[in-house]
Parts: structure tokens; C-alpha cells; sequence
């Protein structure tokens, strides 16, 4: 029973993340901020977390809402955050939303397995691709001083960012 719960919170949670793609898609938007919606101590979210009647995403299903979601939306809107940044001590689920880089790092690979990217499903072309590098490597591109729009949200502000493609 609690398996078909989470199926159809799943399916609902898709429909819904598609059609706010969609109406978004239709608005005069300039960016958004997409944020997993997770368990905080002392909440009402809590208690109803602890009595079963209410289930954290998996990170794999955010992973495929945000892709889902992503690949809807016009590839001019600036993708602002992908996730949210729990407090360590306030935080009670979904444990994995604390891993926020292999979440980063999970949705980037998704992109690239489904062979999609933001806009994709309106017709947009393909983006160029950004290359993020750290501190330290040797980088032959040329340098942008203002930061790109990342299909993987924030980048630490040490990174250099190349256009390639």
C-alpha cells in the first residue's frame, strides 16, 4: 500500500512540476529557483513525516522532476538553484539532500543520458556547452568574467567559466 502511495504522489508530483513548467514557459520570467521541499525539526511537516503520511522524494525522482521540469522551460530563463541547502542540525529528510553536489552531479548525467537540455521540449536549440573548471588548471579558453547560466545551478565563485562548442 505504501508503494502505490508513493506512485501516486510520483505521478502527481510530475504532472505538477509540468504544468508550473508549462505556465512558467508562458510568463515573462527571468529566472527560477527550483528547491526540493524537505523535513525540518519542530514543523508540522515533522509530525506528519513521523506518522507515515507524508513521503521525502527519492533523490532519484528529483532528479527526473527537475529534468522533466528543465527541458520545458525556455532556455533564456536563468536557472537560479536546483536544490535547496538544508541546515545539518534542522534537517530530518531526505538525508541525500545534504549531498548537494552528487545531486548536481546526478542531474548532469541525466541530461546527458536522456540527451535533452533546458528548452529542449519547445523547440529550443541546442544550448553551448560550459565547461566549468577549478582553480588551478591550465584553461587555453578564453576567461568570462560574468558568470554563465549553468543547467546545474551555482557554481563557487572561484570557478572559471569557458564557452565550448
Amino acid at each position: 500500500r505504501i508503494g502505490a502511495v508513493k506512485n501516486i504522489a510520483k505521478i502527481t508530483n510530475t504532472m505538477q512540476m509540468i504544468a508550473t513548467a508549462r505556465f512558467l514557459a508562458d510568463m515573462p520570467v527571468a529566472g527560477v529557483k527550483l528547491h526540493l521541499l524537505y523535513v525540518v525539526r519542530d514543523t508540522p511537516l515533522e509530525r506528519l513525516h513521523r506518522a507515515g503520511t507524508y513521503h521525502c522524494l527519492s533523490q532519484a525522482v528529483y532528479v527526473e522532476l527537475v529534468c522533466d521540469f528543465l527541458d520545458r522551460l525556455p532556455k533564456q530563463v536563468v536557472i537560479q538553484r536546483l536544490t535547496g541547502d538544508p541546515h545539518r542540525a534542522e534537517l530530518v529528510a531526505p538525508q541525500w539532500s545534504l549531498r548537494k553536489r552528487e545531486t548536481l552531479d546526478m542531474i548532469k548525467t541525466a541530461f546527458e543520458e536522456r540527451n535533452t537540455w533546458q528548452g529542449k521540449r519547445l523547440g529550443c536549440s541546442r544550448p553551448c556547452l560550459l565547461r566549468v573548471s577549478t582553480p588551478g588548471q591550465s584553461d587555453t579558453a578564453a576567461r568570462i568574467r560574468k558568470p554563465l547560466r549553468s543547467p546545474l545551478g551555482p557554481v563557487p565563485p572561484d570557478t572559471v567559466y569557458t564557452r565550448s562548442g
